[in-house]
């Protein structure tokens, strides 16, 4: 990490730059995961991370005189999937070294989420192989 990138971070978030009202980029965000036809949300953790997103758009719908511009949860509460549980299970010792792509920003939530995009790709091939490699073994042993 750049160590100005953290500085970064802050003056994209808290710069003078044009901004998306809140409401419109949840509004998109909604619209956008129920369209892909998404059926987990993934996150570092969900007891962060969804519970903030939840909670703002419970408050900006409460405060919506037009109920037909209520925002959709696009998830259900069954449905959230922790990072850190995956990179766990799949035993990946240094996640980040293994997904560094690209040279991510600290505290930067787009790069933050395309580092957990390639955690949860690792940790899948690396589950994926396991299984695949289990079956083969299963066979090999029902044919002895």
């Amino acid at each position: 990490l750049s160590p100005d990138s953290d500085q970064k971070s802050k003056d994209e978030v808290f710069g003078t730059g044009e901004r998306t009202p809140l409401y419109q980029a949840l509004w998109d965000f909604s619209l956008w995961f129920r369209e892909c036809k998404y059926t987990y949300i993934w996150a570092k953790g969900p007891d962060f991370d969804c519970v903030l997103l939840e909670w703002a758009i419970e408050k900006l719908n409460s405060s919506q005189e037009n109920k037909d511009c209520i925002i959709p949860l696009p998830w259900l509460y069954k449905n959230k999937r922790d990072v850190r549980t995956i990179v766990h299970l799949a035993q990946l010792k240094n996640p980040h070294a293994m997904v560094a792509s690209q040279k991510p920003v600290m505290h930067h939530a787009l790069s933050d989420c395309h580092v957990q995009i390639e955690e949860v790709v690792s940790a899948f091939r690396v589950l994926t192989d396991y299984s695949n490699e289990e079956r083969h073994l299963e066979k090999k042993v029902k044919t002895l």
